[in-house]
């Protein structure tokens, strides 16, 4: 268990790499190349209603990755015989943080209140850490956490499908859903989507079964019985398993990221579980990591380059040293531009490195 999985790391910069600003590189690429494969790689890159893009992968990644992280971390401090009254202490701050912090994140301090977002990803990042980690604590057993799982996923899909709420029938999704419901009665602050939020109440509910799912993945991952072998066919099966799972229900219970539905979940989930497997086969088995630096730079100062890139204008700064290169270069001025801005973030993530100072929150 002391022994620390790289390929999180790595696999959580390759997610966070996206977010602060590989996307607009890539869809400015793909928008001048008219053919096939760039015109799907253009469509990757945005949110729609319904169905599931790469994009759309970016934040369950993430939270799952999280999961992986709380039952190695929980497991040490256990090891270490840290009191659990301790160990649950420091959960519910930093759960209470990462909320807190999603709120400063959409405006704390200067935007009107009446205007303010209390949802955030970074909220129901804090949500999943919270009440996953409590939940391995004080239910170490696997049974009962597959237990915790199917149950969330069980109950929220019956409640989507089969209960309706004063703003609609039973299986109404979008502003007469029962998310909407819940968000218009009980969300405090302003809705992302107006009638509902995509991080929302019941989203945050759904999403705790993401962190979970990272949970429960983790001992097949870090078994000493198991062979290498062993290890990835079990993983793969479980990633295909999910993946068809919640694409074949897809016909019948609609994959929504903004409702965060139980078809989404489970694909989501399923992608997930594959690319940690894979990732983790080539950096923490195979020892194939001399092209992992920058990813990992990300990695271990996610939430820090995360608010950064939110509250510094990264672009602006890149505009006014690249304007000129850029304009020479027509169509693919945007691409130079966040080039330099994604260039800037990754200057600041080395020096944080070299000088081992790490956002703990």
């Amino acid at each position: 268990m002391n022994k620390r999985l790289n390929s999180l790391d790595v696999l959580r910069g390759m997610d966070m790499i996206w977010i602060i600003g590989l996307e607009h590189i890539v869809r400015v690429i793909a928008n001048n190349h008219d053919n096939a494969l760039f015109n799907w790689i253009e469509s990757q890159t945005h949110h729609g209603w319904e169905g599931l893009r790469l994009y759309d992968l970016i934040f369950p990644l993430f939270m799952f990755i999280s999961g992986v992280s709380i039952y190695l971390s929980t497991k040490k401090q256990l090891a270490n015989n840290v009191p659990k009254k301790k160990i649950a202490l420091k959960v519910i701050r930093r759960g209470l943080t990462l909320i807190l912090l999603g709120v400063i994140y959409n405006g704390l301090g200067y935007v009107e209140l009446s205007e303010l977002r209390v949802a955030s990803v970074l909220g129901q990042i804090g949500v999943g850490y919270l009440f996953t980690s409590l939940i391995v604590l004080y239910f170490p057993s696997t049974k009962i956490q597959w237990f915790f799982f199917g149950g969330i996923v069980l109950s929220y899909t019956i409640l989507q499908l089969f209960i309706p709420s004063p703003l609609g029938a039973a299986g109404s999704f979008g502003e007469h859903s029962i998310n909407a419901w819940f968000d218009q009665t009980f969300l405090l602050g302003r809705r992302y989507n107006g009638a509902f939020d995509p991080e929302g109440i019941l989203c945050n509910f759904s999403g705790i079964a993401t962190t979970l799912a990272g949970c429960l993945i983790t001992p097949i991952l870090t078994s000493s019985t198991l062979t290498t072998k062993n290890k990835l066919l079990k993983l793969y099966a479980m990633g295909t398993s999910a993946l068809i799972i919640g694409f074949s229900a897809s016909f019948v219970y609609p994959i929504i990221k903004s409702m965060w539905t139980s078809t989404f979940n489970l694909a989501a989930i399923g992608f997930s579980t594959i690319y940690l497997t894979t990732i983790y086969y080539i950096v923490d088995i195979k020892k194939f990591d001399r092209w992992t630096y920058i990813f990992k730079i990300i990695g271990l100062n996610s939430i820090t380059i995360y608010l950064l890139h939110r509250f510094v204008n990264f672009q602006s700064i890149s505009h006014k040293f690249l304007h000129n290169l850029g304009e020479l270069l027509g169509s693919y001025s945007d691409a130079i531009i966040w080039s330099g801005a994604l260039a800037l973030q990754l200057i600041i993530l080395h020096m944080l490195y070299k000088h081992k100072i790490f956002l703990k929150v």
